[in-house]
């Protein structure tokens, strides 16, 4: 049997692409002439897929970009707690609690600038200081290198630490009779990092601490050997003299 002319059997498409597709390939549509709009029909067609396919990938760049800031903000939050924490305990009358909290904030601030930011603000600075004080020699190094951290690439804090007369406390440490090499080890790091900065460099000279510095790398010539700690002193007392010289 034949069938009528113009007459489309085609199934009912389920998108308009192909709806679109559909009616350029019935006899109807090219009996009526609309031949030369094929290709403006077909170019419509085309663009709705990829406008389709980019809207897909769009929305799937988006969730992703939602997922991980979620991610992100719950580390932070997690990092500040933290941070908090280790302030509260840094304050507690307990000596054995502050030492432990001295070496974590020496931890978090060694590789974390923004931890070295928050903790300032949290107000971390003065109670190391003030434990430069304590008879304790391990709580003494620990403060001393948790004020070392915390100057790391951050001259506010350097300043700080300065002009709180820290500098007085540390050549005091030096002077009392049962300071011991790591003591001094980390009191010269110390000036060698706060030498660094040029406003630093007239409080610390005047100090006394360049004496104590030549002081320091003499011992260390009489020493018949050096070990990697004492190359690594003479190599931070050199940096500190030199830094206060320029």
């Amino acid at each position: 049997m034949v069938r009528p002319s113009g007459q489309n059997t085609a199934p009912k498409p389920k998108s308009n692409v192909r709806r679109n597709l559909q009616l350029l390939l019935s006899p109807a549509w090219r009996d009526e002439g609309n031949v030369g709009d094929f290709s403006l029909v077909a170019s419509h067609a085309e663009k709705e897929e990829r406008s389709e396919k980019r809207s897909e990938k769009l929305s799937v760049v988006l969730n992703a970009a939602e997922t991980k800031t979620d991610a992100e903000a719950e580390r932070k939050e997690e990092a500040l707690v933290e941070l908090k924490r280790v302030v509260k305990e840094l304050r507690e009358e307990d000596l054995s609690m502050q030492r432990i909290a001295a070496e974590g904030v020496r931890s978090l601030a060694k590789e974390d600038a923004e931890a070295r930011a928050n903790l300032t603000m949290l107000g971390v600075i003065h109670p190391p200081v003030e434990m430069l004080d304590s008879e304790d020699a391990h709580s003494r190094i620990a403060s001393l290198y948790a004020l070392l951290n915390l100057g790391i690439g951050n001259d506010a804090n350097k300043a700080t630490v300065v002009k709180i007369d820290t500098i007085h406390k540390m050549l005091k440490l030096i002077e009392s009779s049962d300071s011991n090499s790591l003591v001094v080890e980390a009191i010269v790091a110390n000036f060698l990092g706060l030498s660094a900065l040029d406003s630093n460099k007239p409080i610390v000279g005047s100090s006394g601490a360049i004496p104590f510095l030549v002081s320091t790398l003499q011992n260390l010539e009489a020493s018949k050997t050096v070990s990697q700690s004492q190359w690594q002193l003479k190599q931070d007392a050199l940096l500190a003299l030199y830094n206060l010289s320029i």
